[in-house]
C-alpha cells in the first residue's frame, strides 16, 4: 500500500494558487464539523473550506468537492472562487477503504474491509448532512489519491450515481482490484444515471506497479463506460507518487468545470425562495385531494415547469419522494419531502438514482435490478438482485405483499413482455412471462402491482389507445388468471403520454407521469375510485 507525503501539502498549495483553476490569495473560511456516525458506530471528523465570500442565502447553491485523507490538511486554501470543499479525517485509513471482499488481519484478527460501510456513511450521513448544513446545489466531485483512489474505483462500482465526476489519481489496487473491476462491468451495463465526469492519472515517475493500475483501471472504463461519460486520463510527465495528486487536481477541476460550467449549475427561476416556501400541513403535502379528474400533484412545490416524474410514498405516508430534471439540476436529481415537526420540509436532494419503487412493507426501495434496505440509520447501500434478476435490464420493479416481483425488461424497440417471479422457499424462481391481456401491443411497461395482487396498472400503446401511451388495468379473475386489459379511459390517457402508474400505501389515490402539450412531464394524481370504476361487474 502506497501513503501520501505529507510534504505533499506545499506542492497542493503552490498548484492551487499557481495552477490553471482560479484561486484567491485569501483564506477559504472554515467551518469544521463533527458527526456521530450511527453506521459506523463512532465519531468523524470533518473538514471544510467555504468560499471567501459564501452566502448561506444564495438562491443557486454551490457545488461541493468531497475528498478523502483530510488528515494530510491538502485543502488549506480556497480551491474554487464558488465551491465547497468537505474533506474526511482518517481513523484506519486501510481498513476503510478496503472493499469488503479483501480479508486481512487486524488486531489479531481476519477481519474483510469496512469499504461497504465507509461507503454508506458517506451516502446516507455524511452527504444529507452537509446537504443540510450548507447551501448546496447537488453538484458532487469526489477525489482519493492512492488507497483512497482505489477506494474511489470500488464506490464507482457501486454507486456510479453518487457523483457527477471523479477524480481518480494514482490508484493503488494491485492483486485487489479484480472484484472491483468485475462490479464496475457490471454496473455499466444498468440503465442507472452515471456521472458527467471522470478523470485518471498516474504520474510519469511512479512505481511500475501504479502505472499497471492505471492502466488496467482505465481500459476498463474505456470499453465498458457509457457513451456519454466524459472520460480523461493521463500520464503526467516527471510525476511522483507524491505530489501526483497536487499536480493532477487544478488540472481535474479545469477540465470537469470546461466541459461542465459552473453557469450550468444554476437555475433562473425557482417556485420558491428560501424564506417563501408554504407551510404545508396535513397529508400528502397539504395539497387538496382530486376527484375522478387527475390534477398535477403539488404545483409549484413538486409539479413545476421542469420535468417531475416517479413519485411515491412510503408506507407511512412520512416521506415522498420524486424525480426531477431540468433548470440547474441537468440531469435526473432524486428528491426527498420529509413530514416533521407537523409540517412538510421542503424538497432535498439525496443521492438516489432510478425508478423508485416502495415494498408494501416499508423496508425495501428498488430500483429496478438495484434496491436499498431500510435501516435503523436509514437507508442501506445500494444492493443488486441476484439470480435470477441479475442479467435482466429491468427498468421498473414493483413487489406484492407476497414478495412476488413484477417487471419489465428495457430494449430499444419497447418490444420486450411485463414478467413476475415468485418467491417461494425463500428464492425466487425463473421469471415467468404474463400472457396476452397484459403482453399485447408495443412498450408494455412500468408496471404496479396491487399489494394483495388483486389488480395490475401498466403502460402501453396500442390501437385502442387515445395517444403515445396509455395506462390499461387488469383484474385478477377468481380461477387466478388475469382479465382483459381494460383502457383506463379520456380522463386519465390524453393524446400525450402517461406511464409509471402507482397506487398509493392507504390505496386512496393513483400517481401517475403525463408528457403534456408543453412536452414537459409532471405527476398527477387523481381519486382512486376510478378503479372500481373499471372492475367488472361479477
Amino acid at each position: 500500500m502506497y501513503k501520501f507525503s505529507i510534504s505533499i501539502v506545499k506542492l497542493f498549495l503552490f498548484c492551487l494558487v499557481s495552477g490553471a483553476v482560479s484561486a484567491s490569495s485569501a483564506l477559504a473560511q472554515q467551518d469544521n464539523f463533527s458527526i456521530q456516525s450511527e453506521i459506523l458506530q463512532e465519531t468523524r471528523e470533518i473538514v471544510v473550506h467555504l468560499p471567501e465570500n459564501y452566502d448561506p442565502e444564495n438562491k443557486d447553491g454551490y457545488p461541493v468537492l468531497y475528498v478523502l485523507d483530510a488528515d494530510h490538511d491538502y485543502y488549506t486554501a480556497k480551491i474554487m472562487s464558488e465551491m465547497i470543499v468537505i474533506a474526511i479525517k482518517n481513523i484506519r485509513r486501510g481498513y476503510d477503504f478496503a472493499p469488503p471482499s479483501i480479508t486481512f488481519e487486524m488486531d489479531g484478527e481476519q477481519v474483510s474491509g469496512n469499504g461497504d460501510k465507509f461507503l454508506a456513511f458517506i451516502k446516507n450521513e455524511l452527504i444529507p448532512f452537509s446537504s443540510e448544513k450548507f447551501r448546496t446545489n447537488g453538484r458532487r466531485v469526489f477525489m482519493g489519491h492512492s488507497w483512497a483512489g482505489q477506494f474511489l474505483a470500488y464506490t464507482l462500482s457501486q454507486s456510479p450515481e453518487l457523483f457527477d465526476a471523479w477524480f481518480i489519481t494514482s490508484p493503488s489496487i494491485g492483486e485487489y482490484g479484480d472484484q472491483t473491476f468485475s462490479d464496475l462491468k457490471l454496473v455499466f451495463k444498468q440503465d442507472l444515471d452515471f456521472p458527467a465526469f471522470i478523470y485518471v492519472s498516474v504520474g510519469g515517475s511512479e512505481d511500475p506497479d501504479l502505472k499497471t493500475d492505471y492502466d488496467v483501471l482505465t481500459t476498463v472504463l474505456k470499453q465498458h463506460l457509457p457513451a456519454q461519460v466524459k472520460l480523461f486520463h493521463e500520464i503526467n510527465d516527471g510525476a511522483t507518487h507524491e505530489n501526483n495528486g497536487a499536480i493532477s487536481l487544478p488540472k481535474a477541476l479545469k477540465m470537469y468545470f470546461s466541459t461542465t460550467p459552473l453557469s450550468s449549475f444554476s437555475s433562473s427561476s425557482q417556485s420558491y425562495g428560501q424564506d417563501e416556501f408554504p407551510v404545508l400541513e396535513g397529508p400528502y403535502l397539504g395539497q387538496k385531494p382530486p376527484g375522478l379528474i387527475p390534477e398535477a400533484f403539488a404545483p409549484g412545490i413538486v409539479s413545476t415547469e421542469y420535468d417531475e416524474f416517479n413519485g411515491v410514498f412510503t408506507p407511512d405516508l412520512q416521506e415522498f419522494y420524486f424525480i426531477r430534471e431540468g433548470g440547474k439540476y441537468e440531469e435526473h436529481t432524486f428528491f426527498v419531502i420529509q413530514y416533521k415537526n407537523n409540517r412538510w420540509g421542503e424538497p432535498a436532494v439525496i443521492p438516489l438514482v432510478g425508478q423508485p419503487t416502495i415494498s408494501p412493507d416499508g423496508k425495501i426501495m428498488h430500483f429496478g435490478r438495484r434496491y436499498i434496505e431500510r435501516t435503523n440509520a436509514g437507508w442501506s447501500e445500494v444492493k443488486t438482485l441476484g439470480a435470477p434478476f441479475k442479467d435482466i435490464p429491468i427498468n421498473r420493479l414493483s413487489a406484492s405483499s407476497k414478495g412476488t416481483y413484477y417487471f419489465d425488461t428495457w430494449s430499444e424497440k419497447l418490444d420486450r413482455p411485463i414478467r413476475y417471479s415468485r418467491l417461494i422457499d425463500g428464492k425466487y424462481e425463473e421469471p415467468r412471462t404474463l400472457g396476452k391481456e397484459i403482453n399485447t401491443g408495443t412498450y408494455n411497461a412500468h408496471p404496479f402491482i396491487a399489494p394483495d395482487e388483486s389488480y395490475l396498472i401498466w403502460n402501453s400503446r396500442r390501437e385502442d389507445g387515445y395517444g403515445d401511451a396509455d395506462l390499461y388495468i387488469s383484474f385478477r379473475q377468481k380461477d387466478g388468471s388475469w382479465g382483459p386489459a381494460i383502457n383506463m379511459g379520456d380522463k386519465i390517457n390524453t393524446a400525450g403520454e402517461e406511464i409509471d402508474p402507482y397506487a398509493t400505501p392507504d390505496g386512496k389515490y393513483i400517481f401517475f407521469d403525463r408528457k403534456t402539450s408543453s412536452k414537459t412531464w409532471n405527476i398527477y394524481w387523481v381519486d382512486a375510485q376510478i378503479i372500481e370504476n373499471l372492475r367488472p361487474r361479477q
